[in-house]
């Protein structure tokens, strides 16, 4: 059963990108608009507001549309309520459907058929592991695009972080709460098939278990164009990772900027952006060569980045 004030909702919003993350008492929120080539890209500032926010995007032609998790700052001392909100071009709720505790990312599936939610758990809760029922649910759900019901529910029993589908409809790269890697995940046979341990930074090897922010070790992952490399984000190590599929070799570690706490490729799949959060700026790191070829400024604490391409004359309107 689904914990109540768990759901995500179905809302819509003029086509801008606005991308919020925060964590409880501090929100985050972006809208810094930054070319990359003749067709711009869309990259992620941010700012400040009392209550907590959390948010996601998911593009399905012919719409936009993303989602928001709202945790008021009561809320997330007393019975850690959220709702997810999905918004669309108009302004309006649609609908909704729950999900887990803290519900965190949403991604259609390749095909349009699915909308694909990781729910993280009560990241605000204590993290030691004998206490780790109190985290709450941590599902995937899948719901129909179409419908927006619940079609399969999988209990992770751990933190869903970013993820990816793969073109198959099936195969899925999954970052996991407190680990330094990511998994691949057969959706038809709900199990780990296989697994990628990825470097630990000096000062990541000493870091307390209850140190690493919101149960994040890696958070960030992208796929590049023609879906045969990915972008890890090294939270807590301050790299990107650029790996091979589908061997899963590591091509390099990329040093970036502190505390990467989101990957996003460009529309053509040639870059991935990293959101450095500490350092508050966006990392430029190619997917060929594997080497950062830029850093962009970006304001304070920048978090959720997506990539869009959008008309010129809207971003000189």
């Amino acid at each position: 059963m689904n914990p109540p004030g768990s759901e995500t909702a179905f809302t819509s919003l003029p086509f801008m990108t606005l991308n919020v993350h925060g964590s409880p008492g501090r929100a985050d929120a972006a809208a810094t608009r930054r070319p990359m080539t003749r067709t711009r890209s869309v990259i992620a500032g941010s700012w400040t507001t009392p209550t907590s926010v959390s948010s996601c995007w998911a593009a399905w032609r012919p719409r936009l549309i993303s989602c928001v998790s709202l945790i008021s700052a009561a809320s997330a001392g007393r019975d850690c309520g959220v709702r997810r909100v999905l918004i669309e071009l108009n302004g309006s709720v649609v609908t909704s459907f729950p999900t887990g505790d803290f519900p965190h990312e949403n991604q259609y599936s390749p095909d349009g058929t699915r909308i694909l939610n990781g729910s993280i758990g009560r990241v605000i809760a204590p993290d030691d592991p004998l206490l780790d029922a109190g985290k709450g649910n941590r599902w995937l759900t899948i719901a129909d695009a179409a419908t927006k019901q619940v079609v399969k529910t999988i209990d992770f029993g751990v933190g869903i972080r970013p993820f990816v589908v793969m073109p198959d409809n099936n195969t899925l790269y999954v970052q996991l709460s407190f680990r330094h890697g990511f998994v691949e995940y057969d959706l038809a046979r709900e199990r780990i098939t296989r697994e990628v341990d990825l470097p630990l930074s000096e000062e990541a090897r000493s870091m307390k278990r209850e140190d690493y922010p919101l149960d994040s070790a890696h958070h960030g992952l992208a796929l590049g164009a023609g879906s045969t490399k990915l972008c890890d984000a090294g939270t807590v190590s301050d790299y990107a990772a650029i790996v091979s599929l589908p061997a899963l070799t590591t091509d390099a570690i990329v040093p970036v900027g502190a505390k990467p706490y989101w990957a996003a490729a460009t529309p053509d799949g040639r870059f991935c952006f990293l959101s450095n959060s500490d350092s508050d700026d966006v990392s430029v790191v190619s997917f060929d060569s594997a080497r950062e070829v830029a850093r962009i400024p970006v304001g304070d604490h920048p978090q959720r980045v997506r990539a869009y391409i959008v008309p010129a004359d809207a971003l000189s309107s």
